[in-house]
């Protein structure tokens, strides 16, 4: 073999990097594909649990995915996670919380808007019970998604800073205190 050094491969030739870095870069495509996609159907599977829907049986995709996102929710860890999420936004509300802590979080989730802060305030005691509640044992998925959509849900209009978008955040706080209300009262009606 004339100038092959045969325990060295070859370089690879500059059209090879080209096609790796399409490649690349298709995959990166693909991926935030995947994750959008995942996203909507969790928030179309959230619409149907807030409407009531019940899966009795999972033989359609979308009674397989209501299926799939309630087990989720309903998930001893995620309930946890869910509790811890809301003590820490009443931290913040209050302005009890240090710098470092709330810096973690604070990158993850939307910053509390004037009216946020003010709902979160009046409902202190309220949410504080829930979260202990959650803590505690299951509760009805229609709850949890309110819940969820409370600690993770941006601002509904930065620039309703007012009533509507405060009474907004304010009924569905109430309305997820109904919900698991309803659960501590007759804890063996649902199964």
């Amino acid at each position: 073999m004339l100038g092959v050094d045969p325990v060295r491969p070859q370089a690879p030739e500059p059209f090879a990097w080209l096609l790796l870095g399409v490649a690349a870069c298709a995959l990166v495509l693909e991926l935030a594909l995947t994750v959008a996609a995942r996203r909507r159907a969790a928030a179309c599977a959230d619409e149907l649990i807030l409407t009531g829907f019940a899966c009795e049986s999972t033989r359609t995709p979308v009674e397989r995915a209501i299926a799939r996102r309630a087990a989720w929710l309903e998930r001893p860890r995620t309930r946890h996670r869910l509790a811890e999420h809301l003590r820490w936004r009443l931290q913040l509300a209050e302005g009890s919380l240090g710098v470092s802590p709330g810096y973690m979080r604070a990158s993850v989730h939307p910053p509390l808007a004037r009216y946020e802060r003010r709902v979160l305030l009046a409902n202190y005691t309220l949410i504080r019970e829930m979260a202990d509640r959650l803590d505690r044992g299951p509760a009805d998925p229609r709850a949890l998604v309110l819940l969820w959509s409370v600690v993770s849900a941006p601002p509904l209009d930065r620039s309703a800073v007012g009533r509507a978008a405060g009474e907004e955040l304010s009924a569905r706080i109430r309305l997820a205190r109904r919900i698991v209300g309803r659960d501590v009262e007759t804890p063996g009606a649902r199964t």
